[in-house]
């Protein structure tokens, strides 16, 4: 498929226009990503996370958010709000989006916003001029008022608006339906077939007709349009007791006071392979959408199949080298690598009483941890950055698992974090308390340098207490790749084997998010800003010099 598609919808730009003019200047939120941009990069957020309740929050799309609600904003919109009607596939985040005259928006990629992956990232041009230089994969595109148009923002792209007045776009992330399916096939048609004008948001085929013959994308990936929310999937009813691992996994657990309500998806009989759980978990939803069932239905299927227990688990500060210890580890024989699982984040993070958190963690460990393959023997489990704080728990939940705590210069951390800021930076994902702040307000106050390098800070002096108390073990980001391949091939048994040995020296001469790129170029640190390296100084330094100390000793 194209990397831009004009689709055969047409909007009446002045109608939307004047919805725009509705607000003021002050109701506009500034994009937090500001390494991403120079100038005036603003947002309102008009559908946003169900969950979200500070403006921030409300601007960003999260890609594992599956829930979300029209804003107050939408209201004050009945144009944008009739141009969203008509669109027949459920819509995630919406947002008008303005770049400021002489602002420019830096090449970027946005992670896995395409067609193929079930998602698209639709935009509708609402006020633009000829001075707006949008480039796509190096070519321009150029967008007219009122019109419709996939790009495919996985790829590389840029903005920048040379013009005299702001430009703004009506930008929306929509589930990929057969409707839009549909529109996005004949927008690949030639312009005389499938260009022709159309009315306001009218459908290019009746809703009784059926797709045109020779429509079907190559590779797409969608969703139901309605996902069943009943305890039923695809041939399968789940009733307490009955076994349905490893098929269906949990995805998430929905945590209500004190119950919850357990989301699976249907992954069938093949490896995990992504650096990421969520990854295949998003894949699955989108394609086979979930189901849901009691937390009962989660501890039955654990007592029934034990799967493999753990081998090792895998702590880390964030950008230091532990998704490339996890692939290493998954790179050998009869070992399943979970990396990051969101139903284990959703339990660390539950407000539950200790024995029912440990109760349910080892549930979905076992739950996720069952054998894949016939010769799964060995299970390693990569943790979220943030449960380091958690790892008492994770340790009384399973004794005697080796752990290893990865880290890296903060320094180096921080200024990874400010060119490309990971999900739980973002205001209010994590709770302020954890960075020792009152609110998201006090969050954003503090800045991203301060903040980030708050966080990062409590996450290397966690690590500091418990590796002095001995429950884990120290790797620092200098030590990498060999450090790594040796505690890999010590979890699993394969130690002494030198192919082995010479797999996973190859294995780690790439990028373990990006395998294209070689492992040397990727470690290249990024730009530090004397904000950062201030921030550092104040909170993370201490800490990090700690474990230095302790890993230096142990040698």
């Amino acid at each position: 498929m194209r990397d831009r598609i004009r689709l055969p919808l047409q909007f009446d730009a002045a109608a939307l226009q004047a919805d725009v003019r509705r607000f003021e200047d002050e109701a506009w939120v500034r994009h937090f990503v500001t390494q991403n941009y120079e100038g005036d990069w603003t947002i309102l957020p008009l559908r946003a996370p169900a969950s979200a309740v500070h403006p921030v929050q409300m601007i960003y799309s999260d890609p594992s958010c599956d829930a979300y609600t029209d804003t107050a904003l939408l209201a004050a919109c009945p144009a944008i709000a009739a141009a969203l009607a008509r669109f027949q596939c459920p819509l995630e985040s919406v947002r008008l989006m303005r770049l400021g005259v002489g602002s420019v928006i830096k090449t970027h990629t946005d992670h896995d916003l395409d067609v193929e992956h079930g998602r698209a990232r639709l935009h509708v041009p609402i006020e633009t001029n000829a001075g707006v230089d949008f480039r796509l994969n190096g070519e321009q595109v150029v967008l007219g008022e009122g019109e419709c148009w996939y790009l495919r923002l996985s790829d590389p792209h840029s903005v920048a608006n040379r013009g005299d007045r702001d430009r703004v776009h009506l930008v929306i992330d929509a589930v990929v339906s057969p409707w839009l399916h549909e529109l996005l096939a004949r927008g690949e048609l030639p312009v005389a077939s499938s260009q022709l004008p159309v009315a306001s948001g009218q459908l290019p085929v009746a809703s009784n007709q059926s797709p045109v013959a020779g429509s079907q994308l190559p590779g797409l990936k969608t969703r139901p349009t309605n996902p069943p929310t009943t305890a039923s999937g695809v041939g399968r009813t789940f009733r307490s007791g009955e076994p349905v691992l490893p098929a269906w996994i949990p995805a998430r657990v929905r945590v209500a006071g004190e119950g919850a309500t357990v989301e699976w998806c249907d992954i069938g009989d093949a490896a995990i392979a992504d650096p990421f759980l969520g990854e295949t978990i998003a894949r699955a939803a989108r394609t086979r959408g979930v189901v849901r069932t009691s937390l009962d239905v989660l501890m039955d299927e654990a007592a029934a199949k034990p799967g493999v227990a753990p081998s090792a688990f895998i702590f880390h500060c964030s950008r230091c080298g532990s998704t490339l210890m996890s692939q290493l580890a998954r790179a050998l024989p009869g070992t399943l690598v979970l990396s990051e699982a969101p139903a284990i984040d959703d339990v660390l993070r539950s407000p539950w009483a200790r024995e029912t958190r440990l109760e349910t963690l080892r549930a979905i460990v076992t739950a996720l941890g069952q054998p894949r393959g016939g010769a799964d023997r060995h299970l390693v489990v990569k943790f979220d950055a943030w449960h380091v704080v958690d790892l008492p728990l994770v340790q009384e939940a399973f004794p005697g698992v080796p752990c290893v705590f990865l880290y890296r210069d903060p320094v180096d951390v921080v200024a990874s974090q400010m060119r490309m800021p990971g999900r739980y930076l973002v205001p209010g994902e994590l709770d302020p308390a954890f960075a020792g702040l009152g609110s998201v307000d006090d969050v954003i106050a503090a800045g991203r340098e301060r903040y980030g390098a708050r966080v990062i800070g409590r996450i290397l002096a966690s690590a500091a207490e418990l590796a002095a108390d001995g429950r884990c073990d120290l790797i620092n980001y200098s030590e990498l790749p060999a450090a790594a391949i040796d505690r890999a091939l010590e979890w699993t048994g394969w130690e002494r084997s030198a192919d082995e040995r010479a797999r996973l020296v190859a294995v780690a001469a790439f990028d373990a998010k990006t395998p294209g790129l070689p492992f040397a170029a990727a470690r290249v640190s990024s730009p530090v800003s004397d904000a950062a390296r201030a921030a550092v100084a104040a909170f993370a330094a201490a800490p990090y010099a700690a474990l230095e100390h302790l890993r230096t000793a142990r040698r």
